[in-house]
């Protein structure tokens, strides 16, 4: 999960857009936003790249 962390940083602006959009198309998508925490300072949710990590784990759920 951490180098996925790592790796969305390093992404281009377009490359991101496009993980995102594909990102959504998962069926799990809605699971995968609702299980993100709250911050502690309540900052707003990174849902984009939150979603991403976890969808590059995904294929160890199955």
């Amino acid at each position: 999960m951490k180098v996925a962390a790592l790796a969305y940083e390093q992404l281009t602006p377009a490359a991101r857009a496009e993980a995102n959009r594909l990102v959504r198309l998962n069926l799990g998508y809605p699971q995968w936003v609702a299980a993100i925490p709250d911050s502690p300072d309540h900052q707003p949710k990174d849902v984009d790249r939150n979603t991403f990590v976890r969808a590059a784990v995904w294929a160890d759920d199955i």
